[in-house]
Formats: C-alpha cells, sequence, structure tokens
C-alpha cells in the first residue's frame, strides 16, 4: 500500500520527539562530563627510563668436572698449569689430585674452594741407595753427537776396570735414531735411563706436554733424570707418577755446554778428583770427546791425561 509523503513526515517527527524526550528523562541524567583541560597534569612528570643493561661479570671460577685435569682446565681458559696452581692456593702440593666438585680460581678475584686438603705426592727416593756401598755411580747423558765412538770409549774403560755398573741416561730422540748406541749399551751389561723425549725443561711445559716428554724416553728405563737438573713438585710427581726414580747427581765433570766441549781432558779430571768422594753419582755427557779418558784416567789413579 502507498503511504501519502505527508503521513511519512508526519511520522519521522514523531520518531525523533519521542527519542529526544527519552534522552532527557529525569531518572537518567548523564554523568558530568570532564573537560580535556581538567585531565591533563598540571605540573611536569618525569617518566621512568630503563635501567642499562650491567657489563657482563667476567667467568674467574669454575667447578671441576669429573673428567676435568689442571691441564685441560688451563687450555680452556687460555692459561698455564703455573697459573692454575698460582691462583689456587693448597693445588701446588699436588696439582695431579683434583676432585670433582673443587671449584677453582681461573681469573684475579675468582673463589678458589679444595674440597679436601692435598696429600704430596710421594717422593722420589734418595740417589744414594743407589749407588754401590762407599762407592761410585757412573752416569753419562744425552746422546753421541758430532765425534762418533764416544759411547764405545766409555763401555771399554769401564770395562777395563771392572766398574760393573753405569747407566747411560738418553733422549727417547736418541734412542730411537741410535740403535746402534742402544745395543752396544745392552750388550757390554750396562742400564739406559730416561732423559725426557726432547731434552726440554720440564718446568716450562704445560701438564700434557710434561707428560709427554716423559713418557716417550727410552721405554723400560727404571731411573729418570730431567734435563738441565730442572724440576719441582709437579715433575717430581710426574716422574713418581710413571713409575720411575728420580736420579741427579752428586759430581760433575763440566764438560756439557760451549763451555765443557772446550775443556781439557786434565781439566774435566780436576773436577772429577775434587767432586768424587763416598757414594757419589757422577755426571759425564756422550758427546764430549774428552771426558772417556778423564774417566780412565781417574779409575787408574792419575793426576793428569
Amino acid at each position: 500500500m502507498h503511504i501519502p509523503r505527508a503521513f511519512s513526515l508526519a511520522a519521522v517527527g514523531l520518531l525523533t520527539t519521542c527519542t529526544v524526550a527519552s534522552a532527557t528523562a529525569p531518572d537518567q541524567v548523564p554523568a558530568p562530563t570532564t573537560s580535556v583541560a581538567a585531565a591533563l597534569p598540571t605540573s611536569p612528570t618525569s617518566f621512568p627510563t630503563e635501567a642499562p643493561t650491567p657489563a657482563p661479570t667476567p667467568v674467574n671460577t669454575y667447578v671441576v668436572g669429573p673428567t676435568d685435569t689442571v691441564s685441560s682446565i688451563a687450555n680452556y681458559f687460555g692459561l698455564t698449569v703455573q697459573q692454575i696452581v698460582g691462583l689456587n692456593p693448597g693445588l701446588e702440593v699436588n696439582p695431579d689430585q683434583l676432585i670433582s666438585g673443587d671449584v677453582l680460581a681461573v681469573g684475579p678475584g675468582g673463589t678458589s674452594q679444595l674440597q679436601t686438603a692435598r696429600t704430596p705426592p710421594v717422593p722420589a727416593p734418595a740417589v744414594a741407595a743407589y749407588v754401590p756401598s762407599g762407592g761410585v755411580l757412573w752416569t753419562f747423558d744425552d746422546c753421541e753427537y758430532g765425534s762418533p765412538g764416544i759411547v764405545a770409549r766409555y763401555i771399554q774403560t769401564l770395562r777395563a776396570h771392572g766398574v760393573g755398573q753405569a747407566i747411560f741416561f738418553m733422549t727417547g730422540q736418541c734412542y730411537y735414531s741410535r740403535p746402534d748406541l742402544v745395543a752396544l749399551v745392552k750388550q757390554s751389561g750396562y742400564s739406559i735411563g730416561n732423559h725426557s723425549y726432547s731434552h726440554a725443561d720440564l718446568t716450562k711445559l704445560s701438564l700434557a706436554d710434561l707428560n709427554y716428554q716423559i713418557q716417550n724416553g727410552p721405554p723400560g728405563a727404571k731411573y729418570f733424570r730431567p734435563p738441565y737438573g730442572a724440576r719441582n713438585s709437579l715433575v717430581n710427581s710426574r716422574i713418581a707418577a710413571y713409575g720411575y726414580t728420580l736420579m741427579m747427581w752428586s759430581s760433575s765433570g763440566g764438560d756439557s755446554g760451549t763451555e765443557g766441549l772446550k775443556r781439557s781432558c786434565s781439566r774435566i779430571l780436576q773436577d772429577l778428583v775434587s767432586t768424587i768422594k763416598s757414594n757419589t753419582v757422577v755426571l759425564l755427557h756422550m758427546f764430549n770427546p774428552n771426558s772417556p779418558g778423564a774417566v780412565d784416567a781417574y779409575l787408574s789413579g792419575k793426576t793428569s791425561c
């Protein structure tokens, strides 16, 4: 059905009037409106800023695990074994005695907490116990370089004077490169000692390198002599750990090094006469051509050679 236009407009007007009346009814009074100005702060406000991120704390402590060694820890942190030992008082007594759970300092200000007190390694026996009572033990170090036949001369001299005991302290490099010398010493009934693999100063090595030097000397040796006589508690403990007996010396002919090679037979003899006493371990070298003559002169009771 068609609705006249006038009626339609009247209806719209009526609806509008009802809507306005409903919005302003007494029981629905609108809440007061807050102005924009009233909502703004009356004084400047400081907004909080984010705190700066603290610098990372340097790693200066380490908890020892079941498979850790001083050497592996030192390598990981770019330190030496000696530095690790120095940062952890008490560890120097026996660096090999690491215990899982130990807290080690690995940098300045680090905390060190060893689980138990360390016990000293078994000390090497005194060398005098291996010298014939009241006698002299002749020992010869390194290898035969340059002049051939020096070892053969030593052996000939010792056997001629009835000396039944002597030790040739060879390096591993000598042992494996000079099988002729090894055979000569063994066939003569004398012993071969361990003088490390390559004649390194053992006190300046990492634990891994120290172990390598000891392990790769002449096999089957009973006695060990550190090159240059250089040793400390760590070197002593590793020598004992591998089952060697440490043997130093108490008399020397001074026949090594640049100056030693310049010494005459008589000069070497003078040092032997002045230093050999009862129960003496004598140190000479396999590379000085004047030393065998000095040994022969000494055993013959001569004052010169």
